[in-house]
């Protein structure tokens, strides 16, 4: 049952990152951030449109890795791990350099994932 749960995570948290960075904005409707705003990016001279393909690249590629660690977790292969370190890492950088409030819980999830990952926790996953 444990499995299943942690499979619903995995897939769940990767659509949420195509969801939330892949969309394109409603100016009716506007989102509570935007992925062409990054702080440390723009302090440095990155364009706007650089900085937006940057933000959806990196959010790709973390939903992807979690969905390739669901997929792995659900036929049970020992690279669900692997992958689900990739996303929790690539998770916060991406979360830290478009840095939002709306994105903290985000972040507590690829920390606690990147914990579960260390601590070999549940046992039922291994």
């Amino acid at each position: 049952m444990i499995r299943v749960v942690a499979v619903f995570l995995l897939f769940a948290h990767g659509l949420v990152h195509f969801a939330i960075w892949g969309s394109r904005s409603d100016p009716e409707r506007p989102p509570p951030f935007r992925p062409d705003r990054s702080a440390p990016l723009s302090a440095v001279g990155v364009p706007e449109g650089a900085v937006h393909r940057m933000a959806v690249t990196l959010a790709v590629v973390t939903g992807l890795l979690n969905w390739l660690a669901a997929v792995w977790l659900a036929v049970g292969s020992d690279r669900w791990a692997g992958a689900a370190v990739g996303a929790a890492v690539c998770g916060p950088v991406l979360k830290t350099a478009w840095f939002n409030p709306w994105l903290s819980a985000g972040v507590l999830l690829d920390l606690g994932l990147l914990v579960a990952v260390a601590q070999r926790w549940p046992a039922a996953l291994g």
